[in-house]
């Protein structure tokens, strides 16, 4: 698995707001890997809760999507973890488990 491009996208709206719904996209090439997203108010020091899970659904390049209330906070991050099994974490856990972080503001 490889993750390629991942980002922050608005849902029906302009500009990021906190309190929100929002969407984030990630694009991998995989085989049977899971995407967990992550959420947090601020990038110091980020608290992880978990938004979402996503299967990947076959072999190949994919966008897997995860929609999600964004919290309040101005300084945002998202951390996606594409895992190949294992349990869910913010950290990696598993030998080929990748993660990537988006560090983005949004009004208040």
């Amino acid at each position: 698995m490889r993750a390629r491009n991942r980002q922050a996208s608005r849902l029906k709206m302009r500009v990021l707001l906190p309190e929100r719904e929002q969407r984030s996209l990630a694009q991998a090439f995989s085989m049977t890997d899971v995407l967990n997203a992550y959420s947090a108010p601020s990038a110091t020091p980020p608290v992880w809760p978990l938004v979402g899970t996503v299967p990947a659904a076959g072999y190949g390049l994919q966008s897997l999507s995860v929609t999600y209330t964004l919290p309040a906070g101005s300084a945002q991050v998202v951390r996606a973890v594409f895992r190949d099994g294992g349990v869910s974490s913010p950290s990696l856990t598993g030998r080929f488990d990748v993660k990537d972080n988006l560090v983005f503001s949004a009004l208040q």
